[in-house]
C-alpha cells in the first residue's frame, strides 16, 4: 500500500499540509503519485479541513502534524473499500498527503463516515 507526499510538503515541510489542505477523503484506490484527478475519481467520502483541524508538535526530536478527529461526511459519495485517505488542496488541485486507510472498512453510500485522527511525522535525518 503506497504512502506520499508532495514536493511541496517535502520541499517546505509539515506546515504546507497545515495552510493548503482543504479537503480530507478516503478513497478505494491509490498509486504513489497519482494525479488530483485521479484521486478525485476515487473519493468514497470527503470532509472539508481548515487550518485550524491540524496541529502541529513534537515527538522526541521530530515534528509532527496530527489531525483532528471526528471529521464527517454526513452522507458517503459511493460505496466501496477503503484503501487510503488523502489530504487535498482543492483549490490548486494537488494531493498533499496520502496514508493508508487501516480499518478495512466498506464505505456505504449514504451513510456516514468519520475521519480519525492521524499524524505525520517530519524526521531527524540520521547519519548514513
Amino acid at each position: 500500500m503506497a504512502k506520499w507526499a508532495h514536493a511541496d510538503v517535502l520541499d517546505n515541510g509539515i506546515n504546507y499540509i497545515k495552510t493548503n489542505c482543504n479537503k480530507v477523503a478516503v478513497i478505494s484506490a491509490y498509486t504513489a503519485g497519482d494525479s488530483y484527478a485521479t484521486v478525485s475519481g476515487n473519493i468514497l467520502a470527503e470532509a472539508t479541513m481548515a487550518s485550524g483541524d491540524f496541529t502541529l508538535g513534537t515527538s522526541g526530536s521530530n515534528r509532527t502534524l496530527t489531525t483532528a478527529s471526528g471529521k464527517q461526511d454526513t452522507s458517503a459519495n459511493a460505496s466501496g473499500a477503503a484503501s487510503h485517505i488523502a489530504f487535498v488542496d482543492t483549490v490548486n488541485s494537488k494531493v498533499l498527503w496520502v496514508t493508508e486507510e487501516t480499518s478495512g472498512q466498506t464505505i456505504v453510500l449514504g451513510n456516514p463516515v468519520t475521519f480519525p485522527s492521524l499524524v505525520y511525522t517530519a524526521k531527524q535525518p540520521v547519519a548514513p
